[in-house]
C-alpha cells in the first residue's frame, strides 16, 4: 500500500514538473470594458524575468510598448557609448 502512496506522489511530481512548451511571445490584443477605444486596446504577452523560469503575462498599451522600446535603445546606446570610451577605442 505504501509502495502504491511513493508512486502516485512521483507520478505526480513528474507531472508538475513538465514544461508548457516553447515559450511563445505573439502578442494578443484585449479591450478593457469601460476605457476609451485609444486606451482599451493593449498588447498581452508572456515575459520572462531575467533569473526566471517563470512567464508573466504582462499587457501594455502600444504607446507604452513604444516608449519602453525607446527606452531600451536608450539605455543600450548609453552603455555601448561608455563601454567605448572606457576602452578607448
Amino acid at each position: 500500500m505504501n509502495r502504491l502512496y511513493i508512486a502516485a506522489a512521483a507520478l505526480l511530481c513528474v507531472a508538475g514538473c513538465t514544461t508548457p512548451g516553447p515559450s511563445t511571445e505573439t502578442p494578443t490584443s484585449v479591450a478593457n470594458s469601460g476605457s476609451s477605444s485609444a486606451e482599451a486596446e493593449q498588447i498581452c504577452r508572456y515575459e520572462r524575468k531575467t533569473g526566471s523560469t517563470i512567464r508573466t503575462k504582462v499587457c501594455r498599451t502600444p504607446a507604452e510598448m513604444e516608449a519602453l522600446q525607446e527606452n531600451s535603445r536608450d539605455v543600450l546606446s548609453e552603455m555601448d557609448k561608455s563601454s567605448t570610451a572606457a576602452s578607448g577605442q
